[in-house]
């Protein structure tokens, strides 16, 4: 009979231990995901242009480049792009 009841308890302290590793591995999966989810939305807008068909970089206007488009459209009575 103690041999049985020494199998009883260790089979009961190692489910213990078990239950309480699969709650810190869920605790870890978790975390671990949403840091990869936020670094995904963190880094999506700088890494999509690069997956276009057609990669254009952005490079912004000067102020003399946006001077000379309205000075080029100042004598216009309609818009262009109608």
């Amino acid at each position: 009979m103690s041999a049985r009841l020494d199998f009883t308890e260790l089979n009961s302290s190692t489910k213990a231990s078990s239950q309480r590793v699969t709650t810190i591995g869920k605790l870890l999966v978790g975390i671990t995901g949403g840091v990869a989810l936020g670094l995904t939305v963190i880094c999506a807008p700088f890494v999509s242009p690069a997956l276009r068909k057609f990669c254009l970089p952005y490079i912004p206007a000067t102020t003399e480049q946006v001077a000379n488009i309205l000075k080029a459209l100042k004598g216009e009575k309609e818009p262009c792009w109608t």
